[in-house]
């Protein structure tokens, strides 16, 4: 390493490579935490210029409200057993529209849910694997096993196993803002009776009433 100069210099890079923090960083939790809000606030920001604005996606808002509505107060309504029958029809009938009226409303927004995906990960690659490569971001207050002990602890070579990782706290940082940034702005979708998992529910009960 003395007689050539390069050498020398790919040895401190690879020195510095490897020196990652083996205590928990405070600011660079805080910095990832910023850094996802930020992109967040982006991604809804885009979001709202290319759909939440435009007036096909404020109809199909509109719809499945007003489908929702019609459908809980058919729930609600008591009827007479020689009525059920045609209630229940009727029922199922809004039921298939607010579905329907759901899939409309979700339409305009797929392709731009690949996109926010895919910036996502594209953030976090380069984040985990060039900025925060190693180091250790948080200290959980509890002992992780199995598998979420590797989720927890990924890229780590730490003794500590409450040590966790970039990939943990970015992850839960963008599930946790996603949610709250988007009601907070009001652009997250209204809740209805549809549902699908109980429509699944519902199909798999069928099936098993078909084949019993």
């Amino acid at each position: 390493f003395e007689k050539n100069p390069s050498l020398r210099i790919v040895k401190s890079k690879i020195v510095k490579m490897d020196a990652a923090p083996t205590v928990p960083d405070p600011l660079a939790g805080l910095g990832i935490i910023f850094m996802v809000g930020m992109m967040t606030l982006l991604m809804e920001g885009i979001s709202y210029l290319l759909v939440y604005r435009g007036e096909d996606y404020k109809r199909a808002i509109a719809k499945v409200k007003e489908l929702d509505a019609k459908v809980k107060k058919e729930k609600d309504m008591i009827v007479s057993i020689d009525k059920r029958k045609a209630h229940e029809k009727k029922v199922q009938r809004l039921e298939e529209e607010l579905k329907f009226a759901n899939q409309a409303m979700s339409g305009p927004k797929f392709k731009l849910n690949i996109f926010v995906s895919l910036s996502y990960m594209v953030a976090y690659y380069h984040l985990s694997n060039y900025v925060y490569r190693s180091a250790v971001i948080a200290q959980v207050p509890f002992v992780p096993v199995g598998l979420f002990k590797a989720f927890v602890r990924r890229g780590l070579a730490t003794e500590n196993v409450q040590h966790a990782g970039f990939g943990f706290l970015y992850t839960l940082t963008s599930m946790s803002l996603k949610v709250t940034i988007t009601k907070a702005l009001g652009f997250a979708p209204p809740r209805t009776e549809y549902s699908v998992w109980d429509e699944q529910k519902k199909k798999s009960e069928k099936y098993a009433e078909k084949y019993a």
